[in-house]
């Protein structure tokens, strides 16, 4: 009984570890996915009010502002209101913006949606110091009406000169944020993920508490290691803002002032490994005292007569499991004899079965993600939906299956045709690689991966024809292909392997500066297929963003002759 239960509580120990590790893996892919999605949403705000602030008509309007002139400001507002029409048709109701102020540069409110007289910037414009004037910002702020909204100030300047003419202070809805925030898919009962900012300030909503956006400190560990430490939690325990002790992740965007947390109580986590620990053992207890208790009885009966069935106890007790009485009396000795000899038997074959089952715990643990042991160049690819997120939200979630049915279903056939491997999907994207072209040597390979690129272009007519069919409205997307260094993992629980590598997140990165329904490809890729310009076109597109931010260099855009 003591070797079942020390062998129990190890495979116990290996079977948290597992659960552990896989909670991990969760709570690290949703605070990445989605703190990736709510910086790229930030960036794109800003980037949308630049088109606003570069406009030379407003520049006008700042330029022959007269606050003296009654008449002019008239004909001024009525300019300002087409402008924001203008822009509102064209970018504005696609970001969900609600509010346009513009102030000059010592923050007087020139130019407001909204009256002038009920509108107030002082405190937007009192939290910029005087080196923040020239720099667009984008933060969340919680309004009179208890409302959260996105705040992007953008600086004005004259054309073609540094001198600020003012500040544009655009007020967006956060719906986009609140649907990847609101969104626990996969995180059980007690799953939940919120941003803090830089201050220490929960401006997100909580599962667990109403209306404590902007008025819940939060000084967690995750809070504390991206601000004061610039990095990321990859899955710890920690009490978190309502004290409760949970297991949690992290993705820390200091640069964009905030950090996403995703947690799930530990009470949930651990809680099956935790309630079969106890089971076993009330019954592990009830079992050794029943054992115990009838071999006190039997030993005090029949301890004389019985002794090399005590001789056979003692070597039993050492752990001698192939001992045998081999009595074979009529009376009820030779009945004990006979269950004994049974009883070895059985708890034999019992810790060998259960040594065999902590093999395969202790092999699943080891084969759970198993990467191989050196490293290959592949051609990797990428595919994104474009405005996925403002195509689905009309749909019920039928529709939405069988919208994504239908892309992922096309593309992935297309791939498979020109010799690719689909990978998985990440949301609305597929990912995908080519093993032929593990040799530099084979150029019909790489051909081969263009040819890919272009009828995978050219699916799109069939794709839509399918929507159109099933009153689906129509989709674009964006492909991109870079070469390079990729890890491959065998994952136990699929039978399809998985890749890692920075060329997987390089070619992911790119992909945003495809055209729609257009292809990019990276310079490692294009040093390999430039020979091939008799039959395919390259251009190349230089990103300062990318330069800077991640140290790509030019990509290229490749379409047919």
């Amino acid at each position: 009984m003591v070797a079942i239960f020390a062998t129990s509580y190890l495979s116990f120990n290996s079977a948290e570890k597992i659960l552990k590790e896989n909670t991990q893996n969760l709570l690290i892919g949703e605070a990445s996915l989605r703190g990736e999605s709510v910086e790229n949403i930030l960036e794109e705000r800003k980037k949308d009010i630049q088109v606003l602030a570069q406009n030379p008509e407003l520049h006008q309007l700042l330029q022959t502002y007269d606050e003296n002139n009654s008449s002019l400001l008239n004909v001024q507002r009525q300019s300002f209101l087409k402008i924001i029409n203008e822009y509102q048709i064209t970018i504005g109701y696609s970001i969900n913006l609600e509010d346009i102020k513009i102030t000059n540069k010592e923050g007087t409110l020139l130019f407001s949606l909204i009256d002038l007289k009920s509108s107030n910037v002082s405190d937007i414009f009192e939290s910029r110091n005087s080196d923040a004037v020239t720099t667009p910002s984008v933060e969340f702020k919680i309004l009179d009406n208890n409302t959260r909204k996105l705040i992007v100030i953008h600086p004005i300047f004259e054309q073609n000169s540094k001198n600020i003419l003012g500040l544009l202070i655009a007020t967006i809805r956060t719906t986009d944020i609140d649907e990847i925030l609101l969104n626990r898919s996969g995180l059980g009962n007690t799953g939940e993920v919120y941003l803090v900012n830089k201050n220490h300030t929960l401006i997100s909503e909580s599962r667990f508490m109403e209306n404590i956006a902007f008025n819940q400190m939060v000084n967690t560990l995750p809070v504390t290691q991206c601000f004061e430490n610039n990095a990321d939690v990859h899955g710890d325990t920690y009490f978190d803002y309502r004290g409760e002790s949970i297991f949690g992740a992290s993705y820390c965007s200091p640069n964009s002032g905030f950090v996403l947390i995703a947690e799930i109580d530990e009470s949930e986590t651990f809680g099956p490994v935790t309630a079969l620990q106890k089971e076993i053992l009330i019954v592990g207890i009830i079992v050794t005292s029943i054992i115990g208790i009838i071999a006190f009885v039997l030993g005090n009966l029949i301890s004389r007569p019985l002794v090399k069935l005590i001789n056979a106890v003692n070597q039993v007790s050492d752990g001698n499991f192939e001992v045998r009485t081999n009595i074979r009396t009529k009376d009820e000795i030779g009945l004990l004899s006979l269950a004994f000899d049974s009883m070895t038997k059985k708890m034999q074959e019992a810790l060998i079965s259960i040594k065999q089952r902590d093999d395969v715990i202790k092999q699943q643990e080891e084969e759970l993600l198993k990467f191989s042991d050196s490293d290959n160049s592949y051609c990797v690819g990428f595919v994104d939906i474009v405005n996925s997120t403002k195509i689905t939200s009309s749909l019920s979630d039928s529709d939405t299956d069988t919208f994504y049915s239908i892309f992922l279903n096309s593309i992935a056939s297309v791939i498979t045709k020109y010799d690719g491997l689909v990978v998985k999907n990440i949301g609305d994207a597929l990912l995908f690689y080519f093993p032929r072209t593990n040799q530099t040597e084979d150029l019909n390979a790489f051909k081969k991966v263009l040819d890919c690129c272009i009828a995978i272009v050219d699916e799109h007519i069939q794709i839509n024809q399918k929507m159109l069919k099933n009153k689906l409205p129509k989709t674009d997307y964006r492909i991109s292909i870079t070469y390079g260094s990729v890890r491959i993992a065998k994952v136990f629980t699929s039978s399809v392997e998985d890749i890692f590598g920075s060329t997987v997140n390089k070619c992911s990165k790119i992909n945003r500066l495809a055209t729609t329904n257009g292809v990019v490809i990276g310079k490692s890729l294009y040093d390999l297929v430039a020979s091939f310009s008799n039959d395919f076109d390259f251009k190349k597109i230089e990103s300062k963003e990318m330069k800077d931010k991640y140290g790509y260099e030019a990509v290229y855009s490749v379409s047919k002759h």
